[in-house]
C-alpha cells in the first residue's frame, strides 16, 4: 500500500492528504487499510470478521464511514446500536436490558438508540417513476450537531460527520478563504472516533 508509514504524520495540506494521514494513523493502531479501487478519496478497512468497511474523506473534512457486520453479526441489533452510539457519543458499550421490539431491523436499532438517549427518526425516500419507497433510520445526538448515523434493514450502517464547521478558520479579507488545522491534529481527532467504532465491531466478531 502506498499510504505514508505510521511514523510519519504530515501537516501540509493538499488533495487527498487528509485521507492519507488518517490511513497512516489507523495503521499505527494495527488496522489494515487499503486503497479503494474505484474512489481515490476512499480506503477500505479490513475487519476481524472478514468483512470490509469503506472510509471516505474529502479535503474539506467531510467524513463518511460505511460498515456492515458480516457472518453471525450481520443481523445483530445490539452491535449496530453499540457502533452507532459509539460514533455519536464517543462511549463504548450498551446500557443493559432487553432490546426493544420492532417490525424490522432498523426499527429495533432505532428504538434501542432512543432508549439510550439519542434521537432516531424515519427517513422515507419516494420514487415516483417506479412507484416505490425506501426508508432508513437516521440517528443524531444533541452533542454532535454535525454528525449522523443511518441504519438500513440489510444491516448497513453509515456514519457521516462534517468537521469543517468546528475546525475551519474562515477569512474574508481580501477574499473569502478558509484553512483547516494541521492535518496531523485533525486526523487524530477523526480517527479517535473511528478507532473506537472499529474496536467495537471487532470485539463482536471475536
Amino acid at each position: 500500500m502506498s499510504m505514508p508509514g505510521s511514523a510519519v504524520i504530515k501537516d501540509q495540506a493538499g488533495s487527498g492528504d487528509l485521507l492519507a494521514v488518517i490511513a497512516s494513523v489507523l495503521e499505527s493502531h494495527g488496522i489494515v487499510v487499503r486503497k479503494a479501487q474505484k474512489d481515490l478519496n476512499a480506503v477500505t478497512i479490513a475487519g476481524r470478521d472478514g468483512g470490509q468497511s469503506l472510509l471516505k474523506v474529502s479535503d474539506d473534512a467531510y467524513v463518511r464511514w460505511e460498515c456492515r457486520p458480516s457472518g453471525k453479526e450481520a443481523e445483530g441489533i445490539a452491535i449496530l446500536a453499540d457502533i452507532a452510539a459509539c460514533l455519536l457519543t464517543g462511549q463504548k458499550g450498551g446500557i443493559g436490558g432487553s432490546v426493544p421490539d420492532g417490525p424490522t431491523l432498523k426499527s429495533r436499532v432505532g428504538r434501542e438508540l432512543r432508549r439510550r438517549g439519542l434521537t432516531a427518526a424515519l427517513a422515507v425516500y419516494e420514487d415516483d417513476d417506479m412507484l416505490d419507497v425506501a426508508s432508513e433510520v437516521v440517528v443524531t445526538s444533541p452533542t454532535e450537531k454535525d454528525a449522523r448515523v443511518y441504519v438500513s434493514d440489510n444491516g448497513t450502517l453509515v456514519w457521516e460527520r462534517d468537521y469543517w464547521p468546528d475546525h475551519a478558520t474562515i477569512k474574508w479579507n481580501p477574499n473569502f478563504s478558509w484553512d483547516l488545522p494541521p492535518l496531523g491534529t485533525l486526523a487524530l481527532t477523526i480517527t479517535g472516533t473511528i478507532v473506537l467504532a472499529i474496536r467495537e465491531l471487532d470485539s463482536a466478531a471475536a
